[in-house]
């Protein structure tokens, strides 16, 4: 879950969505969120999977997952943990707006 070293590289598995219902930061602003996360279990396996054999490679020196307060969350308690600081560009989040 830490950081392991200075200047290790993050990569973000898989793309964000338009779904904040049951998001920590709409618990914090007492809003409702109708759109929550849903899970598409075919393509998630296989990134499951993938992150697996490159654990056991020994590719991946931590890794940390979204689900309590999505990226930003993650991040930080990465960060945290390891005792380093983050720059991170935003920019480069993947993104995709859920068909409707």
């Amino acid at each position: 879950m830490d950081a392991k070293r200075p200047q290790d590289l993050i990569y973000v598995i898989g793309e964000t969505l338009d779904e904040l219902g049951g998001s920590e930061w709409f618990a914090e602003h007492g809003a409702i969120g109708n759109k929550v996360p849903q899970v598409d279990v075919k393509k998630a396996i296989k990134k499951y999977r993938a992150l697996h054999k490159a654990i056991q490679a020994g590719l991946i020196a931590s890794c940390h997952d979204c689900s309590d307060g999505g990226l930003g969350v993650a991040l930080i308690e990465t960060a945290f943990a390891g005792g380093f600081g983050m720059n991170i560009d935003l920019k480069d989040v993947p993104y995709a707006a859920r068909k409707k």
